[in-house]
This record gives C-alpha cells, structure tokens and sequence, in this order.
C-alpha cells in the first residue's frame, strides 16, 4: 500500500431518481451542490452525478 500525499483527495456524491422519474430538476441540482461546497473539507474536490452521469465538478 502507498500513500501519496501530494495528490488531491475527490469525494464523488451520485445522486440516483426514483423509478418512472424523468430525471432530477435541475434546482435541486444546485441546492445540493451549494450545500456540498459550504460542508467540503479545504483541499477536497467534489463532484455531483446522477446516476453514471457527472453533472457538476
């Protein structure tokens, strides 16, 4: 095992839509990523899928 502290540590939170669900609207896309930068740690990347698919970075 090797750690490399240099390299930047990403948390990827995915986000799934209920079953007969179009998608997810894409104000509550946003809620949910504002909040995500208000509670990430410093140094921490971030990103936000639904499903497979990232939508925010």
């Amino acid at each position: 095992m090797a750690w490399n502290p240099s390299s930047a540590l990403t948390v990827l939170v995915r986000l799934v839509h209920r079953a007969g669900e179009a998608g997810i609207d894409p104000a509550v896309l946003d809620v949910v990523w504002n909040g995500l930068q208000k509670v990430r740690p410093a140094g921490v990347r971030v990103s936000l899928a639904v499903g497979e698919t990232i939508v925010r970075k």
